[in-house]
């Protein structure tokens, strides 16, 4: 089975939005399956984030912000991104059917939709 979280918080969505390309993240688990120690004696219930279900862009584009985040470097943050724990609160677990269809690329690759110019044709030698 596959599972996806969406988050009700608009804040946290465009944050996806922006680092994943969508607003909705595949997980290896249907309920929470690690804890963020938030304080000495608050901790929060995390999904695991299950990065083979990624578009590669949007994998990389996540390891390049946690590698900015925690000051480590790219190789280490990549390795970290499969099993990511992705805080639970304000998240609704949906249940997505097996498709052999590839995934679609992430809204980020294409930044900026206006045409870009063309270097005009050469014309054949008579």
């Amino acid at each position: 089975m596959n599972w996806m979280i969406a988050t009700t918080n608009e804040n946290r969505r465009a944050k996806w939005d922006r680092l994943f390309g969508r607003d909705s993240l595949p997980v290896r688990h249907n309920s929470p399956q690690g804890i963020i120690p938030v304080s000495r004696n608050v901790v929060l219930p995390a999904f695991e984030l299950d990065a083979s279900r990624l578009h590669p862009m949007a994998v990389s584009r996540f390891a390049g912000h946690l590698s900015r985040r925690l000051r480590i470097s790219y190789d280490e943050a990549l390795v970290r991104v499969d099993g990511w724990l992705i805080d639970a609160t304000d998240c609704e677990v949906e249940t997505v059917g097996f498709s052999l269809k590839r995934p679609s690329l992430p809204r980020f690759y294409f930044p900026d939709r206006r045409r870009l110019p063309v270097a005009p044709a050469l014309s054949p030698a008579l």
